[in-house]
């Protein structure tokens, strides 16, 4: 679910199921109460972020595993356009390749929407991000990446774009730690 600035809405996105291929919708949060808007979605159930693209004015839908997963789950991504009754492909190059999404979310130090994901399932690892860029997904990765575990997430905040990380190499018995790290336009930076 996010909420389309450009046409003052929230969109709600059902994706496909594995038993029915008309499943999955789009939803518009209309006064009081959700309406179906446009055909069936081309989101698979594994993987999907939302995020608003305000320099193109547009809610962007990225799919996570499409068409060519492999038997790990990990798989290239698909871009997609929201335009109010349809979703439409977005052609773009360097597709990132991920086993879970993390989110999308808009990043105003570089006017640009940023995908952080998960490479493979499994022990922890690095966190990987892309930015939008001319219809091309560039990787922004460095030495300063947090290892990362499904059910992290990528949030926008006040002072930017923030990842989430529970610890998963700490275990205790009350509680997992979380930490926050900020991007800081070219490395992960720890807060607190």
């Amino acid at each position: 679910m996010a909420w389309d600035d450009a046409l003052d809405e929230m969109v709600l996105v059902v994706p496909l199921s594995a038993t029915s291929a008309s499943s999955g919708q789009t939803w518009i949060w209309g006064k009081n109460m959700w309406m179906p808007k446009g055909g069936h979605t081309p989101f698979l159930a594994n993987g999907l972020a939302l995020g608003y693209d305000a320099a193109e004015h547009t809610l962007v839908g990225v799919s996570c595993c499409g068409t060519t997963q492999t038997s790990s789950g990990v798989g290239t991504t698909e871009t997609w356009r929201w335009g109010g009754s349809v979703w439409q492909h977005l052609v773009v190059t360097s597709n990132p390749i991920a086993a879970a999404l993390l989110g999308l979310v808009w990043d105003s130090a570089s006017q640009s929407l940023l995908l952080g994901a998960q490479k493979t399932f499994g022990s922890p690892q690095a966190a990987l991000l892309w930015r939008l860029a001319n219809h091309e997904w560039v990787p922004l990765n460095g030495a300063s990446d947090p290892d990362i575990s499904s059910g992290d997430t990528l949030v926008n905040t006040t002072v930017g774009v923030a990842l989430l990380v529970g610890s998963a190499n700490v275990v205790t018995e009350s509680s997992t730690p979380i930490h926050m790290w900020l991007w800081a336009g070219s490395a992960w930076e720890p807060l607190g």
